[in-house]
């Protein structure tokens, strides 16, 4: 009996650890970087607290009313209609993995067409616990949906896991669009990752490069996912590799522990 209580003790520490730590808040942060300015925004909590407008450990989403007067102050040409960041932070086993997500729309108004065309988004999230497992795969989705922005205008994406990136990838406007903002993917770009450990960060990032026009508001609609799965050995294989037995082994050793203890 008192080895099967340590057994049951050591158990429930575990399972209070494994709560605790699904429990922990872990924080998103963006950054986004013009000519002559860094401007970095985090959460939660929401920081700085006038740039966000909901903050949770999956969810970050920005005020970009505030953030546009910011830009425009700091001589920058683009403005945002909408910008956040989205994961399912802290993983799961399952076919979805572990993902993060930045999506939203930026343009050039006419107003400021004279302002500065450099701007790029960095996101980064730590603390994934899942999934953890072999034959790991990084997959970064792409989309950009160019609308009245000139030939030539493009859109640099990438994604990594810890500090494996995935391959860049740079979509280009052939031209002004007759379709405002539809999407246009490119196919997923997949890269071997090896086995996954718990704790990981998944990042994701944009470079825009839209080109005026002088008859409308240059746009794109963007998209940027970085995906991470993996092969999850089964439950019962997890026992045999603690253990180095076979599972109805262990079983019928605990049973034996116990029947002595009784008698």
């Amino acid at each position: 009996m008192p080895r099967l209580r340590g057994l049951s003790s050591l158990a429930l520490s575990a399972l209070i650890g494994l709560i605790a730590g699904q429990a922990r808040a872990e924080t998103i942060t963006l950054t986004i970087t013009i000519p002559g300015h860094t401007i970095t925004i985090s959460g939660p909590p929401g920081t700085p607290a006038s740039l966000v407008t909901n903050s949770t450990s999956d969810s970050l989403q920005i005020n970009t009313s505030n953030l546009n007067k910011l830009l425009a102050t700091d001589g920058s040409a683009y403005q945002f209609d909408s910008l956040g960041v989205t994961s399912n932070w802290s993983g799961t086993s399952g076919p979805n993995g572990a993902f993060v997500q930045t999506t939203g729309s930026i343009n050039i108004p006419t107003s400021l067409a004279g302002g500065s065309t450099s701007l790029s988004i960095a996101v980064t999230e730590d603390g994934f616990t899942a999934p953890v497992g072999s034959n790991g795969n990084l997959a970064v989705i792409h989309t950009a949906g160019f609308a009245d922005a000139a030939a030539g205008s493009t859109q640099l994406t990438q994604g990594s896991y810890n500090a494996i990136l995935g391959a860049a990838v740079t979509q280009t406007s052939t031209g002004l669009s007759t379709n405002p903002g539809t999407p246009n993917p490119v196919p997923p770009d997949n890269t071997s990752i090896g086995s996954t450990t718990t704790g990981f960060s998944l990042n994701n990032s944009l470079t825009f490069g839209l080109l005026p026009n002088s008859t409308g508001k240059a746009s794109d609609g963007f998209t940027v996912i970085a995906q991470v799965t993996a092969v999850v050995p089964e439950p019962a294989s997890m026992v045999m590799f603690l253990t180095g037995m076979p599972l109805p082994l262990v079983v019928v050793g605990l049973l034996r522990r116990r029947r002595r203890a009784v008698a």
